[in-house]
């Protein structure tokens, strides 16, 4: 670890923007670096933290999209009859992100009141349980 320099740290980004990253992924990878880094220096590992002297990468703004009504139509016709039909219907009318739609239970429907409530959301790891 004392052989590690910014510039390794920096062909690793590199590396990862080379893949297809984008800036966001990137600063997760730099955050966790940088973090694991600092420990090692109050451990008095490493005098320095590497990471500290590299910039920072660029975090890229979100611009979202939506579908048009022809492109909906389209979605809805080749979705008929299938077993996600009502999981693309409802994502779909109420603007629900995939992970909210997959954890919806009946408790999140008040059929009284029509509303939806939104009180899980599935997320994906590679992490065993």
């Amino acid at each position: 670890m004392k052989d590690l320099k910014p510039v390794h740290i920096q062909k690793f980004y590199d590396s990862l923007y080379a893949k297809g990253l984008n800036g966001n992924s990137i600063l997760h990878y730099h955050a966790n670096i940088r973090k694991a880094l600092d420990t090692a220096m109050k451990l008095d590992i490493i005098p320095t933290n590497p990471a500290d002297k590299i910039e920072r990468p660029k975090k890229n703004q979100f611009i979202g999209d939506h579908y048009t009504l022809e492109e909906l139509q389209l979605l809805f016709e080749k979705s008929k009859n299938d077993p996600l039909e009502l999981v693309i219907l409802i994502a779909s009318f109420y603007g629900l992100r995939r992970s909210e739609v997959l954890g919806l239970k009946w408790s999140a429907f008040d059929f009284t009141n029509n509303t939806i409530t939104i009180n899980h959301k599935i997320v994906e790891t590679n992490e065993f349980v």
